[in-house]
């Protein structure tokens, strides 16, 4: 039988990394992994937040967790549990050994049902859309009605299959133009003194800090991005998450130069051979030269040389990259409204923008004619100031 149990201090959570990074490993799940998510909750995580993560055990073994954080919102105090960085990162999920999903999902969830104080919801996302977590949780809630399960919001995301392939023939299964245009492009980039290095323990700090003013100079006229806006963090940041990841090499920072000149930095994260790329600066003077497209190239040879599986990258950028794409998945954002006393209270403060219509067409095709009775009972409950 799977045994649950809740870490609510840091230290705590920092002792199972290597058991949670196994998970991410086994997940493919980049921005689930421990570096990622302890990183963020050090450097970038508000003060109001409380560690809520489930960790799931079977023969003392770790086989699912839920790193999920607490936070009390609004007049009526609600709480929301949500996972580590989920307004942060293109996306997070849950974990658990492949096939043991609803087995980790139905611990948790009899965990979650007897922790004070109850959770009025839970936010899930944006995590791949085909997961089955808010489905799996809400199936295994203790008692007679579960959880009312509502997907607000749904991104598309562009993907690089790489599946075994080298890099010539990936590029040769390319529309013609593209192959062309590739190859132009990099014979011009190393006819003027191109170059690309992978950033080293030694050189991290320093290319770090050279991404973080190309990113903030190529933002510069288009508004803000979320890392520009980290200001002095967004370094440190960075440090602290590939410091366990680069021995293994599954943080990059690849490094575009022209006559060692950096002219493009761009940042991945792996597990499991999914390799993510997340974010990119670039030096608008060499706009000629396609600094982005250099870059996603080199990242694309570079998978195919380490046998990786794909790469994701990361909803909202459908922008001229997308003619390197050969897939489209989707990430969601999932909300489990929890059957308490205070539901309708939830639901009346627009708890995440929910119709009412939505609501109740949801309602009557998930509940029972006698559920659907108790949760009207339940919105007559009088709740305390």
């Amino acid at each position: 039988m799977a045994d649950a149990s809740l870490v609510t201090e840091i230290g705590a959570l920092e002792e199972l990394s290597a058991e949670w990074d196994a998970l991410a490993v086994a997940c493919g799940a980049p921005f689930s992994t421990p570096a990622w998510m302890l990183s963020w909750w050090r450097h970038i995580a508000s003060s109001d937040l409380c560690l809520r993560v489930v960790v799931v055990r079977a023969n003392g073994r770790v086989i699912g967790m839920l790193p999920l954080h607490a936070r009390t919102v609004g007049r009526s105090r609600a709480v929301r549990y949500a996972l580590l960085a989920a307004r942060f990162d293109p996306a997070v999920q849950p974990l658990a050994l492949p096939g043991r999903e609803y087995e980790v999902a139905f611990a948790a969830a009899e965990l979650i049902e007897h922790t004070e104080p109850l959770p009025d919801r839970i936010d899930l996302g944006p995590l791949p859309a085909f997961s089955p977590w808010a489905r799996a949780i809400s199936d295994g809630w203790p008692g007679r009605i579960r959880p009312l399960s509502i997907r607000t919001r749904v991104e598309l995301v562009p993907i690089v299959t790489i599946g075994g392939r080298t890099f010539d023939d990936w590029l040769g299964e390319r529309d013609s133009r593209v192959r062309a245009n590739s190859r132009r492009r990099r014979r011009r980039f190393v006819d003027q003194g191109g170059s690309y290095r992978f950033a080293t323990p030694d050189t991290l700090s320093a290319d770090l800090g050279t991404y973080a003013e190309l990113h903030a100079g190529r933002w510069r006229s288009r508004g803000e991005s979320r890392y520009v806006a980290l200001g002095d963090r967004l370094v440190p940041f960075f440090e602290d998450v590939a410091r366990p990841l680069m021995d293994s090499e599954r943080f990059r920072l690849l490094m575009v130069e022209v006559g060692g000149r950096p002219i493009c930095a761009e940042i991945s994260v792996v597990a499991g051979g999914e390799v993510a790329s997340l974010t990119v600066g670039w030096d608008e003077q060499y706009r000629e030269l396609g600094p982005a497209r250099l870059a996603l190239l080199r990242s694309v040879e570079d998978a195919c040389q380490r046998g990786e599986r794909r790469i994701d990258l990361c909803w909202g950028r459908f922008d001229d990259k997308s003619q390197y794409t050969d897939a489209i998945e989707a990430v969601s954002w999932d909300t489990l409204l929890i059957p308490s006393g205070r539901l309708w209270r939830t639901l009346a403060e627009g708890a995440g923008g929910f119709g009412a219509h939505v609501v109740r067409s949801r309602a009557e095709r998930i509940f029972t004619e006698p559920q659907l009775k108790r949760l009207r009972s339940l919105r007559a409950t009088k709740q305390p100031d």
